[in-house]
């Protein structure tokens, strides 16, 4: 899949120093349990398939290709979003106490697929419960 015209700028312009991740984070009433996230995930992500790709670089212009992959689900330990690798899935999910975290390069959604994508994984944890 060819990348639309505002989301070719960013593989173009990221750096280590600003890898063009962004966050959203959602806090739960309750602490996270690993198990159900990681179910939830794994559950929801059929329903969202253009998050399962990686990046390569075309002739002219950098293209997202189908990956079989199943995403980074880890605890939070850095509090800065890191870069993806080409080769990787483009997004992560991280936890830590009673918060979720989505970490995604900004040229795999905007903000808004973004929230739709995190919303039902946090439905997902509660309906695991």
């Amino acid at each position: 899949m060819r990348l639309d015209s505002s989301a070719n700028i960013y593989p173009a312009i990221a750096t280590t120093a600003y890898p063009q991740v962004y966050r959203l984070t959602v806090s739960m009433a309750t602490a996270v349990v690993p198990g159900l996230l990681k179910a939830a995930v794994r559950d929801i992500l059929p329903f969202f398939p253009e998050f399962c790709v990686s990046m390569a670089r075309g002739t002219f212009w950098y293209t997202f290709e189908p990956a079989d992959l199943f995403p980074q689900v880890e605890p939070e330990y850095e509090s800065q979003p890191r870069p993806f690798e080409p080769s990787d899935l483009q997004f992560r999910i991280l936890y830590e106490k009673n918060k979720i975290h989505l970490e995604a390069f900004h040229a795999l959604t905007d903000g808004s697929g973004a929230v739709d994508f995190l919303h039902s994984i946090c439905c997902g944890c509660l309906w695991q419960d």
